[in-house]
């Protein structure tokens, strides 16, 4: 081979490395989906107690974790200020035992105040859920919700109900490799099979495991929420979903493509 014909193959190579490198390109997942029909689920009480505070007003949407009611129990909170005090007491006693070398009686006061420790942690988490969140990013169903304040609720009587009248949930069955990437709030691409004329925008909503029986044991199922419109975003609709995980470039793709058809299992 001449070395012009050399130096023009080794120039397309470089120009071929640095357009690899500087063309953008989006690294995905992607999977089939089932349209589910508009999400409903029920926010019950953790325990007898007293409605004090409604955070949210029927038909305003709340996000992911937001506070929707909060709940008061009196004899709770007497509870776990009287485990919290006698777990001090007994911190200070034991520390005065340490000072003046009891180290036998130390070690009781220690175990003991570790098991009043134990309960008021426990007592807090109690206290902690009488603020009911919701779990998804929702619309409030329940009618005149500033109405409940005052009202005491039994453990679990349903207090609150929340759903998506206006949204359609696609859960996307996500391919094995890479599906562990998956996170809330990445972009998605998807399009109907009854409509492939046009693609749909949205991001992840949440990651679950997969149903059972629907693509088999171990395997991710990501949530998407789509605008409930006539013909193709329906219950029972199917399609296919493209994730983004990350941008990247061209080789950067060409390398996740490999990585993803020789072993896959590596990226699990």
């Amino acid at each position: 081979m001449s070395p012009p014909r050399r130096r023009w193959l080794a120039g397309g190579a470089l120009a071929a490395l640095l357009l690899g490198v500087v063309v953008p390109w989006p690294i995905t997942v992607g999977g089939a989906f089932t349209a589910a029909a508009p999400l409903e689920l029920d926010l019950k009480a953790p325990e007898g107690a007293v409605v004090v505070q409604a955070r949210a007003a029927e038909g305003t949407r709340v996000a992911a974790g937001a506070p929707v009611l909060v709940f008061r129990d009196p004899d709770l909170e007497r509870r776990a200020i009287g485990v919290r005090r006698l777990a001090d007491s007994l911190a200070a006693l034991e520390g005065a035992a340490r000072a003046v070398g009891r180290t036998d009686e130390a070690r009781r006061l220690e175990a003991e105040r570790a098991e009043q420790e134990a309960r008021a942690a426990s007592l807090e988490v109690r206290r902690q859920a009488l603020t009911l969140r919701s779990p998804v990013t929702a619309v409030v169903l329940t009618p005149r919700l500033q109405e409940l304040v005052g009202r005491r609720f039994p453990s679990g009587a349903v207090a609150v109900r929340l759903g998506t009248p206006d949204s359609v949930e696609l859960r996307v069955v996500l391919e094995r490799a890479g599906a562990t990437l998956v996170r809330p709030g990445q972009p998605v691409a998807v399009i109907a099979y009854a409509d492939v004329s046009h693609t749909l925008q949205g991001r992840v909503a949440s990651v679950a495991a997969a149903a059972a029986g629907q693509a088999g044991d171990g395997q991710l199922e990501a949530r998407v929420l789509v605008p409930r419109t006539a013909g193709a975003w329906r219950a029972g609709a199917t399609g296919e979903a493209k994730i983004t995980l990350r941008r990247s470039n061209l080789i950067g793709a060409l390398v996740w493509a490999v990585r993803k058809r020789v072993r896959s299992d590596l990226l699990l």
